[in-house]
């Protein structure tokens, strides 16, 4: 019995070792995750490009749901998801920008639509 939790142990070990803690949201291919409640499809008239009127963020949205770049208001600097951007400054250095995983979920029942980036 003493083995047999040993082998147990070492087994999940290797496994965590091997396939790391992150999940499958860890292990992606895109840096953008869309996902729909329900399992629906990401409405077409939410596809394109939304800008505020007040706070210097812009957001494009492909017709899946992914976001192609954004404005983020801090700095107005426009980024795009898993690609480093470098800004010169107005005291003549660089700022730089890398940017996580992005997530877009919509709720069709709400009509709710969340951004984290």
């Amino acid at each position: 019995m003493k083995s047999t939790c040993v082998y147990l142990w070492i087994a999940c070990a290797m496994i965590v070792v091997a396939g790391g803690c992150g999940g499958p949201s860890a292990r992606r291919d895109h840096p953008v995750s869309v996902s729909i409640e329900g399992g629906g499809r990401f409405p077409a008239v939410l596809a394109g490009r939304w800008k505020s009127d007040q706070h210097g963020w812009d957001f494009a949205f492909e017709p899946d749901g992914r976001i192609s770049s954004a404005v983020i208001s801090l700095g107005r600097v426009t980024v795009v998801p898993g690609r480093t951007s470098t800004v010169p400054t107005q005291s003549g250095d660089q700022a730089v920008f890398t940017p996580g995983p992005w997530t877009v979920h919509y709720e069709p029942d709400t009509r709710m639509l969340t951004v984290k980036i």
